[in-house]
């Protein structure tokens, strides 16, 4: 089941005092330097080819599953281009190494692995 679309875009704020799980995996979401990069990127364009980088939770806990499932990605009015797909055990949200318990999909292999290897192959 793909939940709405639960995001608070690079240059959103919160409108309520109330801090949820949700929005505290957001806000580290945004602290991953592969996100930061897409900003930056995002941030060199034309104002007429930008779009929201935003982050969509498709899947949260359950009794049968304790992870969050995510994705980042590109926020145009008519479309979400997924760029970044990532869950994380709804018990390591606290972590102050977020980077450290976050699992990103690797589309080729349909698995998930640790973030930190996966930076390992690639430069970043």
């Amino acid at each position: 089941m793909i939940m709405p679309l639960i995001g608070l875009g690079q240059n959103a704020t919160l409108s309520t005092n109330k801090y949820s799980k949700d929005d505290m995996i957001i806000d580290k979401v945004f602290q991953l330097r592969e996100i930061k990069n897409l900003i930056v990127n995002q941030e060199k364009l034309p104002d007429s080819l930008r779009s929201n980088i935003d982050v969509m939770i498709v899947q949260k806990p359950s009794s049968k599953n304790p992870y969050y499932y995510f994705k980042v990605g590109y926020n145009k009015s008519d479309i979400f281009l997924t760029m970044f797909q990532f869950r994380v055990n709804s018990k390591f949200i606290d972590e102050k190494r977020f980077d450290k318990v976050i699992y990103i999909l690797i589309d080729s292999t349909e698995k998930f692995i640790p973030l930190s290897n996966w930076r390992k192959t690639r430069k970043q």
